[in-house]
């Protein structure tokens, strides 16, 4: 769990959000730390092997291992979601203006 993020999970949840959209999930450390509060969390990540070659957990095998961390101690929790999908592909799932938070943390190039 992130334990830097458990101070803003609770700004969040006492300030009346409810869920939480994850854009990169990686291994859900930071969904965790939402959900300690009592957060809803959509992860939204489409865990695509060498999706950048500059970025070490594109790796396929370092990839593959988060994903099933993530699967087995993450996902076990009834308030984490997860949508198996670039943010790209969902973004029009979700109507305008009905997100309370979303925290992007996904696709780490700079260019």
């Amino acid at each position: 769990m992130r334990h830097d993020l458990i101070p803003m999970a609770k700004y969040l949840h006492s300030n009346g959000v409810k869920e939480v959209i994850e854009i990169g999930t990686f291994k859900g450390f930071s969904a965790l730390a939402f959900a300690s509060v009592g957060l809803k969390v959509i992860c939204i990540d489409p865990y695509i092997p060498n999706y950048d070659i500059g970025d070490g957990s594109s790796n396929p095998n370092m990839l593959s291992q988060a994903y099933s961390y993530f699967k087995e101690n993450v996902l076990i929790n009834e308030n984490i979601f997860h949508i198996k999908k670039a943010s790209l592909e969902v973004v029009n799932d979700f109507e305008d203006f009905s997100l309370d938070c979303v925290y992007i943390d996904g696709n780490h190039r700079y260019d």
